[in-house]
C-alpha cells in the first residue's frame, strides 16, 4: 500500500482455510485435535478452545472477505496468504 495516500488503514489478520489441500488436511486435524488440547493445557480450560476450528471454518475466506471490504467502501483492499494459506493479512484503506 502506498503510505502517501490520505485515510486510515485497516489489517485483518485472520486464519484462513489453506488452499494446499494435502496441507489442508493436517491443519483441520492440527486445529480440531492438537490446538484446542494446547490451548486447554496452557490456559486450564480446554472448552475455550474447543470453539476455534468451526469459527474459523465458518469464517469467509480471503477472497470472500476482501470482496466484503471492496462492498464495504474500502479501497485498495489486498490481502497474502501466509503459512500455507493458513493465515491471511487483509489491508485496506478508508
Amino acid at each position: 500500500m502506498e503510505s502517501a495516500e490520505a485515510g486510515r488503514v485497516v489489517a485483518i489478520l485472520e486464519f484462513s482455510q489453506p488452499t494446499n489441500r494435502a496441507f489442508g488436511m493436517v491443519y483441520g486435524f492440527f486445529s480440531a485435535k492438537v490446538l484446542p488440547w494446547v490451548g486447554g493445557v496452557v490456559s486450564g480450560s480446554h472448552d475455550a478452545y474447543s470453539y476455534l476450528p468451526e469459527s474459523i471454518r465458518r469464517f469467509p475466506g480471503a477472497e470472500e472477505l476482501a470482496a466484503e471490504l471492496r462492498a464495504a467502501n474500502f479501497s485498495h483492499v489486498e490481502f497474502e496468504r501466509m503459512t500455507g494459506g493458513a493465515v491471511a493479512l487483509h489491508l485496506a484503506r478508508k
